[in-house]
Protein backbone atom coordinates (compact mmCIF):
# COMPACT_ATOMS: atom_id res chain seq x y z
CA UNK A 1 0.00 0.00 0.00
CA UNK A 2 1.41 3.40 -0.98
CA UNK A 3 -0.53 5.72 1.25
CA UNK A 4 -1.75 5.71 4.84
CA UNK A 5 -5.51 5.32 5.06
CA UNK A 6 -5.85 7.77 7.93
CA UNK A 7 -4.45 10.62 5.83
CA UNK A 8 -7.83 11.07 4.16
CA UNK A 9 -10.85 12.08 6.20
CA UNK A 10 -14.06 10.07 6.23
CA UNK A 11 -15.80 12.92 4.37
CA UNK A 12 -13.23 12.81 1.61
CA UNK A 13 -13.60 9.06 1.25
CA UNK A 14 -17.40 9.41 1.12
CA UNK A 15 -17.13 12.09 -1.53
CA UNK A 16 -14.87 9.86 -3.58
CA UNK A 17 -17.41 7.05 -3.47
CA UNK A 18 -20.14 9.42 -4.65
CA UNK A 19 -17.94 10.57 -7.50
CA UNK A 20 -17.50 6.98 -8.59
CA UNK A 21 -21.22 6.81 -9.32
CA UNK A 22 -20.78 9.08 -12.37
CA UNK A 23 -18.86 8.04 -15.44
CA UNK A 24 -15.09 8.25 -15.60
CA UNK A 25 -15.28 10.71 -18.51
CA UNK A 26 -17.60 13.00 -16.53
CA UNK A 27 -15.32 12.86 -13.51
CA UNK A 28 -12.32 13.75 -15.65
CA UNK A 29 -14.13 16.74 -17.12
CA UNK A 30 -15.25 17.97 -13.69
CA UNK A 31 -11.75 17.64 -12.27
CA UNK A 32 -10.20 19.55 -15.17
CA UNK A 33 -12.75 22.35 -14.78
CA UNK A 34 -12.05 22.58 -11.04
CA UNK A 35 -8.29 22.65 -11.49
CA UNK A 36 -8.54 25.17 -14.32
CA UNK A 37 -10.37 27.59 -12.03
CA UNK A 38 -7.75 27.42 -9.28
CA UNK A 39 -4.57 27.06 -11.34
CA UNK A 40 -2.77 29.76 -13.29
CA UNK A 41 0.05 29.42 -15.84
CA UNK A 42 1.67 26.70 -13.73
CA UNK A 43 -0.76 24.10 -15.07
CA UNK A 44 1.21 24.09 -18.33
CA UNK A 45 4.66 23.54 -16.81
CA UNK A 46 6.29 20.24 -17.58
CA UNK A 47 9.73 20.43 -15.94
CA UNK A 48 10.13 21.00 -12.22
CA UNK A 49 13.25 21.04 -10.08
CA UNK A 50 13.51 19.26 -6.72
CA UNK A 51 15.99 21.09 -4.46
CA UNK A 52 17.49 18.84 -1.77
CA UNK A 53 20.53 18.67 0.51
CA UNK A 54 21.72 15.79 -1.65
CA UNK A 55 21.62 17.97 -4.76
CA UNK A 56 19.05 19.29 -7.18
CA UNK A 57 17.38 17.25 -9.90
CA UNK A 58 14.71 17.74 -12.52
CA UNK A 59 11.50 15.87 -13.19
CA UNK A 60 9.81 16.01 -16.58
CA UNK A 61 6.03 15.84 -16.23
CA UNK A 62 3.64 14.15 -18.68
CA UNK A 63 1.08 16.94 -18.68
CA UNK A 64 -0.32 16.10 -22.11
CA UNK A 65 -1.05 12.45 -21.29
CA UNK A 66 -1.88 12.74 -17.57
CA UNK A 67 -3.31 16.27 -17.43
CA UNK A 68 -5.42 15.88 -14.27
CA UNK A 69 -2.56 14.40 -12.24
CA UNK A 70 -0.02 16.99 -13.38
CA UNK A 71 -2.40 19.90 -12.79
CA UNK A 72 -3.08 18.57 -9.29
CA UNK A 73 0.64 18.25 -8.50
CA UNK A 74 1.39 21.75 -9.78
CA UNK A 75 -1.43 23.19 -7.72
CA UNK A 76 0.59 22.20 -4.64
CA UNK A 77 3.77 23.63 -6.18
CA UNK A 78 2.10 26.97 -6.93
CA UNK A 79 -1.51 27.70 -6.08
CA UNK A 80 -1.50 30.85 -8.19
CA UNK A 81 -0.97 33.11 -5.17
CA UNK A 82 2.69 32.35 -4.65
CA UNK A 83 2.08 29.61 -2.09
CA UNK A 84 4.13 26.41 -2.34
CA UNK A 85 2.67 23.61 -0.21
CA UNK A 86 5.72 21.48 -0.94
CA UNK A 87 8.17 23.89 0.67
CA UNK A 88 10.37 21.83 3.04
CA UNK A 89 8.44 18.66 2.22
CA UNK A 90 10.14 15.55 3.61
CA UNK A 91 10.64 12.00 2.40
CA UNK A 92 8.68 10.22 5.12
CA UNK A 93 8.81 6.68 3.71
CA UNK A 94 11.73 4.82 2.17
CA UNK A 95 11.53 1.15 1.22
CA UNK A 96 14.63 -0.53 -0.17
CA UNK A 97 14.32 -1.62 -3.80
CA UNK A 98 10.83 -0.18 -3.94
CA UNK A 99 9.92 3.50 -3.43
CA UNK A 100 10.75 6.87 -1.86
CA UNK A 101 7.53 8.59 -0.76
CA UNK A 102 6.79 12.20 0.12
CA UNK A 103 4.27 14.99 -0.33
CA UNK A 104 2.30 14.50 2.88
CA UNK A 105 4.48 16.16 5.53
CA UNK A 106 6.88 19.08 5.85
CA UNK A 107 9.57 20.18 8.31
CA UNK A 108 8.23 22.96 10.50
CA UNK A 109 11.55 24.20 11.81
CA UNK A 110 10.48 23.95 15.42
CA UNK A 111 9.59 21.60 18.25
CA UNK A 112 7.87 18.23 17.75
CA UNK A 113 4.14 18.73 17.25
CA UNK A 114 2.83 15.23 16.64
CA UNK A 115 2.42 11.94 18.43
CA UNK A 116 5.48 10.51 16.68
CA UNK A 117 7.69 13.20 18.31
CA UNK A 118 8.82 14.54 14.94
CA UNK A 119 9.21 18.25 14.05
CA UNK A 120 6.85 18.06 11.09
CA UNK A 121 3.47 19.35 9.99
CA UNK A 122 0.84 17.63 7.85
CA UNK A 123 0.42 19.23 4.42
CA UNK A 124 -3.21 20.12 3.75
CA UNK A 125 -4.68 18.18 0.85
CA UNK A 126 -7.00 19.24 -1.95
CA UNK A 127 -9.90 17.04 -3.09
CA UNK A 128 -8.94 13.62 -4.47
CA UNK A 129 -8.51 13.30 -8.23
CA UNK A 130 -9.39 10.70 -10.80
CA UNK A 131 -6.86 7.94 -11.49
CA UNK A 132 -4.83 8.18 -14.73
CA UNK A 133 -2.89 4.88 -14.96
CA UNK A 134 -1.61 5.53 -18.48
CA UNK A 135 2.10 4.81 -17.96
CA UNK A 136 4.06 2.02 -16.32
CA UNK A 137 5.66 2.22 -12.86
CA UNK A 138 9.22 1.61 -14.04
CA UNK A 139 12.46 2.79 -12.45
CA UNK A 140 12.89 6.55 -12.31
CA UNK A 141 9.24 7.52 -12.61
CA UNK A 142 7.13 9.56 -10.20
CA UNK A 143 3.57 8.47 -9.40
CA UNK A 144 0.73 9.41 -7.05
CA UNK A 145 0.14 7.54 -3.78
CA UNK A 146 -3.42 6.77 -2.77
CA UNK A 147 -5.62 5.00 -0.24
CA UNK A 148 -5.72 1.22 -0.44
CA UNK A 149 -8.89 -0.09 -2.08
CA UNK A 150 -9.86 3.36 -3.44
CA UNK A 151 -8.87 3.87 -7.07
CA UNK A 152 -9.62 7.60 -7.24
CA UNK A 153 -8.09 8.75 -3.95
CA UNK A 154 -4.78 10.48 -4.83
CA UNK A 155 -4.29 13.91 -3.24
CA UNK A 156 -0.88 15.32 -2.25
CA UNK A 157 1.40 12.33 -1.74
CA UNK A 158 3.68 10.99 -4.47
CA UNK A 159 6.50 8.48 -4.73
CA UNK A 160 9.54 7.73 -6.88
CA UNK A 161 9.94 4.21 -8.23
CA UNK A 162 13.45 3.07 -7.27
CA UNK A 163 13.15 -0.08 -9.39
CA UNK A 164 10.81 -1.51 -12.00
CA UNK A 165 7.59 -1.90 -9.99
CA UNK A 166 5.34 -2.44 -13.02
CA UNK A 167 4.40 -6.02 -12.16
CA UNK A 168 2.93 -4.89 -8.86
CA UNK A 169 1.91 -1.25 -9.16
CA UNK A 170 0.54 -1.19 -12.71
CA UNK A 171 -2.43 -3.32 -11.69
CA UNK A 172 -2.76 -2.93 -7.89
CA UNK A 173 -5.72 -0.76 -6.83
CA UNK A 174 -6.51 0.17 -10.43
CA UNK A 175 -2.89 1.01 -11.19
CA UNK A 176 -0.87 3.94 -9.79
CA UNK A 177 -0.78 7.08 -11.94
CA UNK A 178 2.72 7.76 -13.24
CA UNK A 179 2.94 11.42 -14.26
CA UNK A 180 6.64 12.12 -14.87
CA UNK A 181 10.21 10.86 -14.88
CA UNK A 182 13.47 12.01 -13.34
CA UNK A 183 16.54 12.94 -15.33
CA UNK A 184 19.74 10.86 -15.20
CA UNK A 185 21.31 12.89 -12.39
CA UNK A 186 18.06 12.66 -10.49
CA UNK A 187 18.22 8.88 -10.40
CA UNK A 188 21.66 9.04 -8.78
CA UNK A 189 20.40 11.44 -6.10
CA UNK A 190 17.37 9.25 -5.41
CA UNK A 191 19.63 6.24 -4.89
CA UNK A 192 21.75 8.22 -2.43
CA UNK A 193 18.64 9.20 -0.50
CA UNK A 194 17.37 5.63 -0.55
CA UNK A 195 20.62 4.45 1.05
CA UNK A 196 19.99 6.50 4.22
CA UNK A 197 19.14 4.39 7.28
CA UNK A 198 15.46 4.01 8.15
CA UNK A 199 13.78 4.20 11.55
CA UNK A 200 10.36 3.22 12.89
CA UNK A 201 8.46 6.06 14.55
CA UNK A 202 5.06 4.45 14.10
CA UNK A 203 2.02 5.68 12.21
CA UNK A 204 2.93 6.92 8.77
CA UNK A 205 6.62 6.86 9.73
CA UNK A 206 7.41 3.16 10.13
CA UNK A 207 10.25 3.49 7.62
CA UNK A 208 11.33 7.12 7.76
CA UNK A 209 14.90 7.82 6.52
CA UNK A 210 17.04 9.82 8.97
CA UNK A 211 20.57 10.82 8.01
CA UNK A 212 23.29 10.69 10.69
CA UNK A 213 20.69 10.10 13.39
CA UNK A 214 21.79 8.99 16.88
CA UNK A 215 18.66 6.91 17.43
CA UNK A 216 17.52 8.66 20.63
CA UNK A 217 17.16 12.45 20.24
CA UNK A 218 14.40 14.33 18.45
CA UNK A 219 15.26 14.37 14.74
CA UNK A 220 15.89 17.79 13.22
CA UNK A 221 16.52 19.30 9.82
CA UNK A 222 20.00 17.78 9.68
CA UNK A 223 18.49 14.30 9.96
CA UNK A 224 15.32 14.57 7.87
CA UNK A 225 15.49 14.18 4.09
CA UNK A 226 14.07 17.58 3.20
CA UNK A 227 13.14 18.82 -0.23
CA UNK A 228 13.47 22.51 0.45
CA UNK A 229 11.57 23.51 -2.65
CA UNK A 230 9.99 22.24 -5.85
CA UNK A 231 10.22 24.90 -8.55
CA UNK A 232 8.93 25.18 -12.10
CA UNK A 233 11.93 25.66 -14.38
CA UNK A 234 10.36 25.14 -17.82
CA UNK A 235 6.76 26.24 -18.45
CA UNK A 236 6.57 24.66 -21.92
CA UNK A 237 3.62 22.35 -22.47
CA UNK A 238 5.35 19.74 -24.60
CA UNK A 239 8.79 19.08 -23.11
CA UNK A 240 7.86 15.40 -22.75
CA UNK A 241 7.44 15.04 -26.53
CA UNK A 242 10.94 13.59 -26.92
CA UNK A 243 10.45 11.05 -24.11
CA UNK A 244 9.24 7.50 -24.57
CA UNK A 245 7.46 6.44 -21.37
CA UNK A 246 6.28 2.85 -21.26
CA UNK A 247 2.50 2.42 -21.33
CA UNK A 248 0.65 0.57 -18.60
CA UNK A 249 -0.54 -2.43 -20.60
CA UNK A 250 -2.77 -3.56 -17.74
CA UNK A 251 -5.24 -0.92 -18.86
CA UNK A 252 -5.05 -1.69 -22.56
CA UNK A 253 -8.02 -3.31 -24.29
CA UNK A 254 -7.96 -7.11 -24.40
CA UNK A 255 -8.13 -8.87 -27.78
CA UNK A 256 -8.27 -12.58 -28.61
CA UNK A 257 -9.21 -14.98 -31.37
CA UNK A 258 -7.71 -17.45 -33.84
CA UNK A 259 -8.16 -16.50 -37.50
CA UNK A 260 -8.27 -19.13 -40.26
CA UNK A 261 -5.03 -19.20 -42.24
CA UNK A 262 -6.31 -20.82 -45.45
CA UNK A 263 -9.18 -20.20 -47.88
CA UNK A 264 -10.14 -21.52 -51.32
CA UNK A 265 -11.03 -19.37 -54.29
CA UNK A 266 -14.74 -18.56 -54.30
CA UNK A 267 -15.20 -19.28 -50.60
CA UNK A 268 -16.20 -16.49 -48.23
CA UNK A 269 -13.63 -15.64 -45.53
CA UNK A 270 -14.78 -14.19 -42.22
CA UNK A 271 -12.99 -13.56 -38.91
CA UNK A 272 -14.03 -11.29 -36.03
CA UNK A 273 -11.80 -11.02 -32.93
CA UNK A 274 -13.15 -10.81 -29.39
CA UNK A 275 -12.23 -7.58 -27.57
CA UNK A 276 -13.08 -5.90 -24.27
CA UNK A 277 -12.04 -2.84 -22.27
CA UNK A 278 -10.42 -3.11 -18.84
CA UNK A 279 -11.23 0.45 -17.79
CA UNK A 280 -14.46 1.28 -19.62
CA UNK A 281 -12.85 3.09 -22.55
CA UNK A 282 -14.37 2.76 -26.00
CA UNK A 283 -11.95 1.35 -28.57
CA UNK A 284 -11.27 1.14 -32.30
CA UNK A 285 -9.71 -1.57 -34.48
CA UNK A 286 -7.02 -1.17 -37.11
CA UNK A 287 -5.23 -3.66 -39.37
CA UNK A 288 -1.95 -3.81 -41.23
CA UNK A 289 -1.18 -5.85 -44.37
CA UNK A 290 -4.84 -6.48 -45.13
CA UNK A 291 -5.24 -8.71 -48.26
CA UNK A 292 -6.39 -6.76 -51.33
CA UNK A 293 -9.48 -8.95 -51.67
CA UNK A 294 -10.62 -8.40 -48.06
CA UNK A 295 -12.58 -5.70 -46.24
CA UNK A 296 -12.03 -4.51 -42.67
CA UNK A 297 -14.48 -3.14 -40.09
CA UNK A 298 -12.87 -0.66 -37.65
CA UNK A 299 -15.80 -1.01 -35.22
CA UNK A 300 -15.81 -4.81 -34.88
CA UNK A 301 -12.36 -5.76 -36.19
CA UNK A 302 -13.94 -8.12 -38.74
CA UNK A 303 -11.97 -9.24 -41.82
CA UNK A 304 -14.26 -10.46 -44.62
CA UNK A 305 -14.11 -11.12 -48.32
CA UNK A 306 -14.22 -13.72 -51.09
CA UNK A 307 -10.99 -14.24 -53.06
CA UNK A 308 -11.03 -14.96 -56.80
CA UNK A 309 -8.61 -16.93 -58.93
CA UNK A 310 -6.51 -13.81 -59.41
CA UNK A 311 -5.98 -13.65 -55.63
CA UNK A 312 -4.26 -17.03 -55.30
CA UNK A 313 -1.17 -16.72 -53.10
CA UNK A 314 -0.03 -16.07 -49.55
CA UNK A 315 -0.77 -12.88 -47.60
CA UNK A 316 1.60 -12.58 -44.63
CA UNK A 317 2.13 -10.61 -41.43
CA UNK A 318 -1.49 -9.51 -40.99
CA UNK A 319 -1.95 -7.77 -37.62
CA UNK A 320 -5.23 -6.66 -36.02
CA UNK A 321 -4.85 -4.03 -33.27
CA UNK A 322 -7.38 -2.62 -30.81
CA UNK A 323 -6.69 0.86 -29.39
CA UNK A 324 -8.38 2.85 -26.63
CA UNK A 325 -10.27 5.89 -27.94
CA UNK A 326 -9.25 7.78 -24.80
CA UNK A 327 -5.50 7.20 -25.06
CA UNK A 328 -3.70 5.92 -28.14
CA UNK A 329 -0.91 4.49 -25.98
CA UNK A 330 -3.30 1.86 -24.63
CA UNK A 331 -3.43 -0.82 -27.28
CA UNK A 332 -3.09 -4.55 -27.87
CA UNK A 333 -2.67 -6.73 -30.95
CA UNK A 334 -3.26 -10.29 -32.04
CA UNK A 335 -0.13 -12.19 -33.09
CA UNK A 336 0.69 -11.68 -36.76
CA UNK A 337 -0.90 -14.31 -39.02
CA UNK A 338 -0.97 -15.34 -42.69
CA UNK A 339 -3.81 -16.22 -45.05
CA UNK A 340 -3.11 -18.49 -48.02
CA UNK A 341 -5.55 -18.52 -50.96
CA UNK A 342 -5.61 -21.73 -53.05
CA UNK A 343 -7.43 -22.85 -56.21
CA UNK A 344 -10.55 -24.96 -55.91
CA UNK A 345 -9.78 -28.73 -56.16
CA UNK A 346 -10.63 -30.26 -59.62
CA UNK A 347 -14.14 -31.76 -59.93
CA UNK A 348 -14.41 -35.58 -59.83
CA UNK A 349 -15.27 -37.01 -63.32
CA UNK A 350 -18.07 -39.55 -63.79
CA UNK A 351 -16.22 -41.33 -66.68
CA UNK A 352 -12.70 -42.79 -66.86
CA UNK A 353 -12.23 -46.06 -64.99
CA UNK A 354 -15.93 -46.38 -64.27
CA UNK A 355 -16.71 -46.56 -68.00
CA UNK A 356 -14.16 -49.33 -68.57
CA UNK A 357 -15.69 -51.44 -65.84
CA UNK A 358 -19.15 -51.04 -67.38
CA UNK A 359 -17.94 -52.30 -70.79
CA UNK A 360 -16.26 -55.28 -69.14
CA UNK A 361 -19.50 -56.27 -67.46
CA UNK A 362 -21.39 -56.07 -70.75
CA UNK A 363 -18.83 -58.28 -72.50
CA UNK A 364 -19.00 -60.94 -69.78
CA UNK A 365 -22.80 -60.97 -69.90
CA UNK A 366 -22.71 -61.31 -73.68
CA UNK A 367 -20.38 -64.34 -73.48
CA UNK A 368 -22.63 -66.00 -70.89
CA UNK A 369 -25.74 -65.67 -73.09
CA UNK A 370 -23.90 -67.10 -76.13
CA UNK A 371 -23.00 -70.29 -74.15
CA UNK A 372 -26.68 -70.88 -73.48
Amino acid sequence: MLCDVHLLSLNTETNNMNLLKITQKQLTQLTLILLATITSFSSQATIVQFETSFGNFSVNLYDEDTPVTVANFLQYVDDGNGNNAYSNVIIHRSIDNFVLQGGGFSYNGGAPLNTQNLPIDTISSNPAIINEPVFSNVRGTIAMAKVGGNVNSATNQWFFNLVDNSTNLDNQNGGFSVFGEVTAEGQTILEQMAAVQKYDFGGAFTSIPLDNYDGTSVPNNSNLLIITSIQIIDPSANTAASLSPLPNLNNSPIISGTPATGIEVGTAYNFTPTASSQNGDAFTFTVTNLPTWANFDTVTGEISGTPTSSDVGSYSNIVITVTSDENELLLNSLPAFNITVTEEPPATSGGGGGGAVSWLILILLSIRFKKR
